[in-house]
This record gives structure tokens, C-alpha cells and sequence, in this order.
């Protein structure tokens, strides 16, 4: 899961490949492939830097395994 900061300061905990896409508005609006939506204050290059770090640590520890 990956951490996001909502606008009232709330944290939430998103399934990265649940994610259908991002628009920029100019908040961040994560779009979830279930059509649900949550707005969040990061920016795209900290949107996509989170992600790449997650997808790579899972990645690593699946390599780790075998």
C-alpha cells in the first residue's frame, strides 16, 4: 500500500495497482479502477515517484524468494 495525505490532512493507504489513472486539477485526483476517486495533496512527480518505489521493493522481495 502507499501512503497519500487528503486535503484536511487525513492519511490514506491506496493499492497502487488499483489505480486507473491520476488527473491533475490542480490537487491530485487518484481515479480507482471501481470508479471511486480521492483527492490527495501530492503532486505527480511525488505520485509516481511513491508508486515506482513500491511496485520495486515488491519486486525485489518476490526476486528475494526464488
Amino acid at each position: 500500500m502507499v501512503k497519500f495525505t487528503k486535503l484536511n490532512g487525513d492519511t490514506i493507504l491506496i493499492n497502487p495497482f488499483q489505480i486507473e489513472y491520476v488527473e491533475l486539477i490542480p490537487e491530485s485526483k487518484v481515479i480507482m479502477m471501481n470508479g471511486h476517486f480521492h483527492i490527495v495533496k501530492e503532486d505527480e512527480e511525488e505520485i509516481i515517484k511513491r508508486i515506482t518505489q513500491y511496485r520495486t521493493e515488491i519486486y525485489r522481495k518476490a526476486d528475494a524468494e526464488v
